[in-house]
């Protein structure tokens, strides 16, 4: 019994470091501003209208160490409504204390513009925060995150 209890300390312990070691890591890594790059409409399979779109994202990693980067997939969204899907085409580092430009590539849905574009007309909120969020993999580790996005 002793031996079992010892076992699950140990493993909590470690858990504890690693979940610390991770978010002291990730608090060194800031943002630059947003570039977006936009090309011709398509029409899906689906007869949905989409524009593809390649969002620039400068990353300062102002670690000692490279920040691997296995996957990143998430949406924009402006107030609640996700209005694109974006993906990280490959895995990718961050190198150590410099700025690495994270390239994703995604589709803006029209359909989901005109109707966030009817939403703000008919409830009168202009000012939404416009927002990137979803998971991102490093090192095997997938956490959640939530990125107000700064375009310029």
């Amino acid at each position: 019994m002793r031996r079992n209890w010892l076992f699950w300390a140990a493993l909590l312990a470690a858990g504890y470091a690693l979940y610390k070691g991770f978010n002291r890591i990730w608090a060194n890594i800031e943002y630059g501003f947003t570039r977006v790059k936009l090309s011709w409409p398509r029409v899906n399979g689906n007869g949905t209208v989409t524009l593809p779109v390649e969002v620039t994202q400068p990353i300062v990693n102002k670690n000692a160490v490279a920040f691997p980067l296995d996957a990143i997939e998430g949406g924009l969204y402006y107030g609640n409504d996700q209005l694109a899907t974006f993906s990280l085409p490959a895995p990718m580092s961050i190198a150590a204390n410099s700025t690495t430009d994270l390239k994703f590539q995604g589709e803006l849905s029209l359909q989901g513009v005109a109707t966030e574009l009817e939403e703000i007309l008919r409830t009168n909120q202009w000012l939404q925060a416009l927002r990137f969020k979803g998971t991102a993999t490093s090192a095997g580790v997938t956490f959640p995150f939530d990125h107000t996005v700064s375009i310029g």
